[in-house]
């Protein structure tokens, strides 16, 4: 066979494996390329269930909650609290007032279920010296927190009633700290859950009522009371 016609062949031979080749890679690629595509439409299709669940669970971390017991009541009371005392000493105008008047209530009807109801069962429900010790504290800081209220609600001048607003606030909020990192836990030692549950309901109609003798039909209430 003549040299030229073989190496034609060879050629063409080469050419053809090449090409087989080629076609190969294609199919390989197309078919990782479908897996891609398959797989990003599967996450897609996952992202909205999660993106939810992420969104419930964050949901239920803000919100109360449905049945709580005391000690959820009460630090539910801290969270809404201690923000408005922040913005309390940097604010002015009429908006102050306002966040003042919030402040007034939220901190005065929180120390009144204190006293009136978890803390006397927590002192009855005492055990040792170190327990005592804490309800005394905080009936005491209690009415160091309500003397400040009063002088910050007398302030006249801005500078004065910034100053006031941060000592109010430095004490309610070491006040609320103890509660948590120490009163509170030490009561879930000393109370069955069910005790704990039922002081939480105990806690929240009290609240009701002192919403509704300090609400705005108060005033309208007190017409007919005369």
């Amino acid at each position: 066979m003549p040299r030229k016609l073989t190496t034609t062949k060879k050629k063409a031979s080469r050419a053809t494996k090449t090409a087989a080749k080629t076609a190969t890679r294609k199919k390989t690629n197309r078919s990782a390329a479908n897996r891609t595509k398959r797989s990003a439409a599967s996450s897609a299709a996952r992202r909205p269930k999660q993106t939810a669940q992420r969104s419930r669970s964050s949901s239920h971390a803000a919100v109360a909650p449905r049945y709580p017991d005391a000690i959820s009541v009460l630090k539910h009371d801290h969270a809404q609290l201690l923000p408005l005392l922040k913005e309390l000493k940097e604010i002015t105008g009429t908006r102050r007032q306002r966040v003042l008047e919030q402040v007034q209530e939220l901190l005065q009807t929180h120390t009144r279920v204190e006293e009136e109801i978890f803390y006397p069962a927590f002192r009855d429900a005492a055990q040792n010296d170190e327990d005592r010790k804490m309800y005394h504290e905080a009936t005491e800081e209690h009415r160091t927190a309500d003397m400040a209220l009063r002088e910050l609600s007398s302030a006249s001048e801005d500078d004065v009633f910034s100053a006031r607003a941060k000592v109010l606030q430095e004490l309610v909020q070491h006040h609320a700290k103890e509660e948590e990192e120490d009163m509170f836990p030490r009561a879930r030692e000393l109370f069955p859950a069910a005790e704990l549950k039922r002081l939480g309901d105990e806690i929240r109609a009290r609240k009701q009522t002192l919403g509704q003798r300090s609400g705005p039909l108060a005033a309208v209430a007190s017409l007919f009371s005369r």
